[in-house]
């Protein structure tokens, strides 16, 4: 473990994690590491920018073309505002604005007995002040998973065009939120063709060839819209040119994809579980043949 950290800039939980201990050099040499990631982030994201993806109200603001559906800020808003804004929705989806890995989020019914007037008061004490409507997810997710909305994380590079990295799907196991580190698994997405081609696994190693609630079996599964989810990814990443690699959180509505937020600092822990490595054991590998330009492989556009 001492050696690894050393040579691959690896820690006690990714060691343990990724399984580093069965590993060769060359495998271990491409793996992305906490080291790595952040070596990425402070490379090409601008800190004077981070707010814009931190804060979910600036994001959505920033972002808003890419949101498709309507949210408010309770925290700057009346209650006339609010209430004129969210008094049509079954369900408040309502957030902290610095809130990560799904912690904090409520889905509050606005029923006869839970007035408007008492969820305003209670989110702005409570201070989940971004509050957002429910996205209604494409039938082939609730297929999967009808308890949650099931979102893809997709990670791109913004250098010599836009080019989307790797992607995976997420599903919550008897939850609301889909959050790998709240009880979710993933499942990789192969992202030239947007089919699921490996089984999900969890933070604690369990494998699912299906989902463990449904029964849905995941591999061979084409993602809805995937065409549609990279042509908006490609607009989106050039909305902040500051911020050149990032971790989006994408849903997948009836109509279409929709963004959810974006993250300064993506996650690199999907990458190396176990049962994922056949696919994207040697990302960082291929993060730096990106910067060097000498592969288009994942390439969405040029310009």
């Amino acid at each position: 473990m001492i050696y690894c950290s050393a040579r691959y800039g690896t820690g006690p939980t990714e060691y343990l994690l990724f399984d580093y201990a069965s590993l060769g050099h060359t495998q271990r040499a491409g793996m992305l590491t906490h080291m790595k990631n952040q070596q990425l982030v402070r490379k090409f994201n601008d800190p004077s920018v981070r707010d814009i993806f931190d804060n979910k109200s600036n994001f959505n603001r920033v972002f808003q073309k890419f949101l498709h559906r309507k949210w408010i800020d309770a925290s700057t808003s009346s209650f006339i505002e609010f209430a004129n804004t969210v008094a049509e929705w079954d369900v408040l989806v309502c957030k902290p604005p610095y809130g990560t890995c799904g912690k904090g989020i409520e889905f509050i019914p606005i029923t006869d007995t839970n007035s408007l007037h008492s969820i305003y008061k209670h989110i702005r004490a409570k201070g989940n002040t971004v509050v957002e409507q429910l996205v209604k997810q494409h039938c082939k997710l609730d297929e999967f998973n009808p308890l949650s909305v099931n979102t893809l994380r997709m990670l791109t590079l913004s250098i010599h065009g836009i080019h989307l990295i790797t992607s995976y799907i997420r599903f919550s196991i008897d939850k609301q939120v889909d959050n790998f580190n709240s009880g979710g698994f993933i499942a990789h997405v192969n992202p030239s063709t947007g089919i699921i081609d490996r089984p999900g696994c969890d933070k604690k190693g369990n494998i699912y060839d299906s989902h463990p609630t449904t029964g849905s079996k995941l591999i061979g599964q084409q993602i809805p819209f995937f065409d549609e989810i990279c042509t908006m990814l490609d607009a989106a990443a050039k909305v902040e040119p500051k911020v050149a690699y990032v971790g989006w959180d994408v849903a997948i509505a009836t109509n279409g994809p929709l963004l959810i937020e974006g993250n300064y600092i993506p996650t690199f822990e999907f990458y190396h579980l176990p049962c994922q490595q056949e696919c994207d054991a040697g990302i960082y590998n291929r993060i730096c043949s990106i910067i060097s330009g000498k592969t288009d492989e994942f390439l969405i556009s040029k310009s």
